[in-house]
């Protein structure tokens, strides 16, 4: 039958698919933002802490900003160290993908 359009797409089975793919596509070592790391990315356009993460994905992602209870949410769940800043900022931007603002962006 095919797509009926607008939001006709979203169901629990077509959300869980997109946030797997974003996962798979995160963790795969040769995905790359702007040929660099994500850290890399993101220190580039001077992106240094979890909370500045959120605001560039939220200007980067978003229609509309994200309210203050996810945001502050978000920023008590991941923070970003120097022993990992990689996979803590992967493990964050997939958070942030999964979220529903993203997914009806």
């Amino acid at each position: 039958k095919g797509w009926d359009g607008g939001r006709a797409w979203i169901n629990s089975s077509t959300m869980l698919g997109r946030t797997n793919l974003i996962g798979k596509i995160l963790d795969h070592e040769a995905t790359r933002f702007g040929g660099q790391s994500l850290s890399d990315y993101l220190s580039a356009h001077g992106v240094k802490t979890a909370e500045e993460a959120i605001d560039f994905f939220e200007q980067c992602l978003l229609m509309l900003p994200l309210d203050d209870t996810t945001k502050s949410r978000l920023v008590e769940t991941f923070s970003v160290t120097a022993t990992e800043p990689e996979r803590q900022l992967r493990t964050l931007l997939h958070a942030y993908t999964s979220l529903p603002q993203y997914q009806l962006g």
